[in-house]
C-alpha cells in the first residue's frame, strides 16, 4: 500500500505534456503529493488495480477538462466512480479544472452532477490553481488537527537538508521545462486575447527556446532563454533584443542561478529581484518573473 496522496490527477492522455506535467511540477514544488498514471503504473502492472488504489489513497481528485477529455473511457470511468462516492457520502472530492471558461457549458451539459460545482480555469493562471489547492489542503489539515485530543503544537528543529548535484540538476531542468511550457502557453493566450498580436515560439533544442511578439506585423520584442550562463552551468539565462543572435549565448540581460536558502532549492536573479516574502524564487515565480520582463514592453 502506498502512502496517502493529496491529489489524484484525472486527465486525457493527450493533455499530459502540455498541461498535466506542468501542473504536477508546480504541485511538487509546493510539496503537494500527487498520483499520476505515468508515474505510479509500471510495466506489467494491472492498470485497473493501480487506478483503484490511486483513487482510494488520494484526498482529492483533480479532473482536467478539455476537448480531449470527452469520450475518453479511462478518465470518464475515474470521474464517474468519484461522482458516485460524492453522491453517497456528501463529501467533496472532485476539484475540476477547465482549460477555458468557454468549455464550461459543454462540460456541465455532459456531466450534470457537476452543475453546482465551482470550477477553476487554466487560462487564469497556474499560480491561482496552486494557491487554491494549498489553501484547501491547509484547511483540511487544520480540521483534522482540531478534532484530535491532547494535540500539542511543538516547534520542530530546522534540520539542514543536503542537496546533491543531482538534486540541483533535476530542479534546474524541470524548472526550465516548466518555464518553456509557461512561455509557449502565454504566447498562445496573447494571440487569443489581443487583436493584432501574433507570436512565435521556436524550440532550438531541449535546453534553448526563442519567443517573438509582433503587433500588426511589426516585431515588438524577442527573447532567448537557455540553460547555463557566464556564471556557471547551474543557471537559466535570459536575453532580449529584436535582432538577437540565436547562436550567440555569450550575452544575457538576466540569469536565474540555482540557490539553496532555508533548506530549499530556488533561484536568485542577477538583477537582484526576489519575491516579497522569500529569499529565492520558486519555478513558478521564476517563470512569471521572466514573462513579465518579456511582455513589459506591451504595457508601455
Amino acid at each position: 500500500m502506498e502512502n496517502l496522496k493529496d491529489v489524484f490527477l484525472c486527465h486525457a492522455g493527450e493533455d499530459k505534456n502540455e498541461y498535466i506535467i506542468p501542473l504536477k511540477d508546480a504541485m511538487d514544488n509546493e510539496n503537494i503529493t500527487t498520483w499520476l498514471d505515468g508515474v505510479h503504473i509500471e510495466w506489467g502492472d494491472s492498470i485497473t488495480k493501480k487506478v483503484n488504489e490511486g483513487l482510494r489513497i488520494s484526498k482529492y481528485v483533480v479532473v482536467f477538462f478539455s476537448k480531449n477529455f470527452f469520450n475518453k473511457n479511462w478518465p470518464e470511468r475515474e470521474l464517474n466512480s468519484v461522482l458516485n462516492q460524492m453522491a453517497s457520502s456528501g463529501k467533496k472530492r472532485i476539484l475540476p479544472i477547465a482549460v477555458t471558461k468557454n468549455l464550461l457549458n459543454e462540460v456541465k451539459d455532459k456531466y450534470p452532477l457537476l452543475n453546482d460545482v465551482k470550477f477553476l480555469f487554466w487560462e487564469n493562471g497556474l499560480d491561482k490553481i496552486i494557491i487554491s489547492l494549498k489553501t484547501m489542503l491547509n484547511k483540511q489539515t487544520k480540521e483534522i488537527s482540531e478534532n484530535k485530543s491532547h494535540e500539542f503544537k511543538i516547534q520542530m528543529p530546522n534540520i539542514k537538508k543536503g542537496f546533491t548535484q543531482r538534486d540541483k540538476d533535476k530542479f534546474l531542468y524541470s524548472s526550465f521545462e516548466f518555464i518553456k511550457t509557461f512561455f509557449e502557453n502565454g504566447l498562445k493566450q496573447l494571440e487569443t486575447n489581443f487583436t493584432g498580436i501574433e507570436a512565435d515560439f521556436i524550440s532550438i533544442h531541449r535546453l534553448k527556446f526563442v519567443c517573438s511578439i509582433y503587433n500588426n506585423g511589426e516585431i515588438v520584442n524577442k527573447c532567448k532563454i537557455w540553460t547555463g550562463s557566464s556564471f556557471g552551468p547551474d543557471a537559466i539565462s535570459y536575453f532580449e533584443d529584436r535582432n538577437l543572435d540565436v547562436n550567440n549565448d555569450i550575452s544575457s540581460n538576466d540569469s536565474l542561478s540555482t540557490e539553496i536558502i532555508n533548506n530549499k532549492l530556488g533561484f536568485s536573479t542577477s538583477a537582484g529581484y526576489f519575491s516579497q516574502d522569500k529569499d529565492i524564487l520558486s519555478k513558478i515565480e521564476a517563470a512569471e518573473y521572466l514573462w513579465k520582463k518579456f511582455t513589459k514592453i506591451l504595457e508601455e
